[in-house]
């Protein structure tokens, strides 16, 4: 794999984990803190500004991927939207990284001589 694509693919990755992990806190502790417990809390507020944050980087280095690797527009799309859905940024994340590495790497497997050999049998 290409430097540039190996060091876009990492990047995304962070990011894609940063946000889903901070969307997930704030949607799995932060929601019920707040409309149960009626809290009023500071680190609630900051937790949301961080997942904006952390997700216009998101959006970002997922559109720097899409542009390296010329996806279409649905494909960036989904990949970027993943990032406003809880847990959907580590689904995303996992396909992306299969699909890149796979993109570089020859997934046939290379033939020994017993399976050429096998192979006129059949």
């Amino acid at each position: 794999m290409p430097a540039p694509i190996r060091a876009a693919l990492t990047r995304y990755r962070v990011m894609a984990y940063l946000t889903g992990v901070l969307l997930a806190v704030m949607t799995v502790v932060g929601l019920p803190f707040k409309y149960v417990f009626d809290g009023q809390a500071t680190w609630y507020a900051i937790g949301w500004v961080g997942h904006g944050w952390a997700y216009v980087i998101y959006v970002g280095v997922a559109l720097d991927l899409a542009f390296r690797l010329r996806w279409s527009l649905v494909r960036s799309l989904l990949v970027v939207l993943a990032g406003t859905i809880p847990f959907m940024s580590f689904v995303a994340e996992h396909y992306v990284s299969r699909d890149v590495r796979r993109g570089y790497d020859d997934p046939t497997p290379v033939e020994g001589p017993a399976q050429s050999a096998d192979r006129g049998r059949h």
